[in-house]
């Protein structure tokens, strides 16, 4: 039986091969990926294809061969592979993708159905990934390496980078952090926390959560991840904050805001940054000690916060998330707050036999 594989499932497939090579996929581009694999046989066939290559070309890596070509390679640091070898990849996909269709018949406007030879398409990938095999095996002494945390409902945790930086991850929260050669990296996968980072100049310090890129030299700061909004709330010291492009993780120079001490800014998912705001230092991150303090904040953002200190979940009409409110309570009083709501807030609530609770606009009182 023919193969269905078209050249837009090879070029779909050689993508995300690279991709899932990284250190850095996400748990959307992960999540994402299974979604593309799932799809039909032929995604699989194409992805498969690319990973029996990689397979052989690594088992070459460790042949008398191998070695020789990677000890003539003196001139590449451990930091310049890892931030330019992917997108060299891509281009030769394209650049040589173009050569073997021209040499094919096919023109520039059009392409074959069935995607360009089997033998030009696996030269080109092999070219490319047999000097990527060849110089990420020449640096597995100094890979990167990832560590990963993660705090369980109502758990706070404090973690000591190797750079001494002291992170507090609040409840049910998520976080990986590495370094290379000249940065330190954290990514806020999930939840809140507050970062009092060592001053190295040298080392500049960035912290990423969804298309938000935060940098630092050395200060204290707060990050909040809810499900729709990335807050910033400092206390000492400067950062910027930018937006990034998910697909090249490239800074967005034009939407870049400078925060400094009593300031705060923050955004909602694939928006700008809202107006940089004053907020006392003295509420930011209450949290650590026990304390949730909100000034006219979002009342779905106080929600989600609630949720990572309470096994009964908190689920609010959709039509109340907007609602503004000024409230301050205990972590020990969170399963008191619909009640409190209730009083101050056009607001009902009940509970599920699982303990839920939903919260929902009250009718007028007559």
């Amino acid at each position: 039986m023919s193969s269905k594989v078209t050249e837009s499932i090879n070029t779909q497939a050689s993508e995300w091969f690279v991709l899932m090579q990284s250190n850095a996929v996400t748990e959307s581009e992960r999540s994402a990926f299974l979604h593309w694999f799932d799809e039909c046989r032929e995604h699989q066939e194409a992805y498969r294809a690319y990973e029996v290559l990689w397979r052989d070309l690594g088992e070459l890596a460790t042949t008398q061969e191998g070695r020789r070509l990677r000890n003539s390679i003196d001139s590449f640091s451990v930091e310049y592979f890892f931030k330019h070898v992917q997108a060299w990849m891509f281009e030769f996909f394209t650049v040589f993708k173009r050569i073997f269709l021209l040499r094919d018949g096919a023109t520039r406007d059009s392409e074959p159905a069935i995607g360009w030879s089997h033998t030009g398409r696996f030269a080109v990938v092999g070219f490319v990934l047999f000097v990527s095999v060849f110089l990420f095996n020449d640096f597995l002494g100094n890979k990167v390496d990832v560590q990963s945390y993660q705090t369980g409902i109502a758990q706070i945790q404090k973690i000591h980078l190797p750079d001494g930086t002291l992170v507090t991850l609040s409840g049910k929260s998520r976080l990986a952090a590495w370094n290379t050669a000249s940065e330190r990296h954290v990514e806020l996968l999930e939840g809140q926390a507050f970062f009092e980072v060592a001053k190295n100049r040298e080392m500049p310090f960035y912290v990423k959560t969804g298309d938000t890129l935060i940098r630092v030299v050395g200060t204290q700061f707060d990050v909040n991840r809810t499900s729709s909004r990335v807050s910033i709330a400092v206390i000492e010291g400067v950062v910027k904050v930018s937006s990034i492009l998910d697909d090249t993780k490239a800074v967005v120079d034009t939407q870049s805001v400078m925060v400094t001490g009593g300031l705060q800014v923050s955004r909602d998912d694939g928006e700008d940054f809202s107006p940089v705001e004053k907020i006392a230092s003295t509420n930011v991150a209450n949290w650590r000690s026990g304390r949730l303090v909100y000034s006219n904040a979002r009342l779905c953002d106080v929600i989600d916060d609630v949720n990572r200190y309470t096994r009964n979940q908190v689920l609010l009409d959709e039509t109340l998330h907007n609602i503004k409110v000024t409230i301050a309570f205990d972590i020990e009083q969170v399963d008191s707050l619909p009640a409190l709501l209730s009083k101050m807030l056009p607001v009902a609530y009940t509970r599920d036999a699982s303990g839920r609770v939903f919260i929902r606009s009250s009718p007028p009182k007559k």
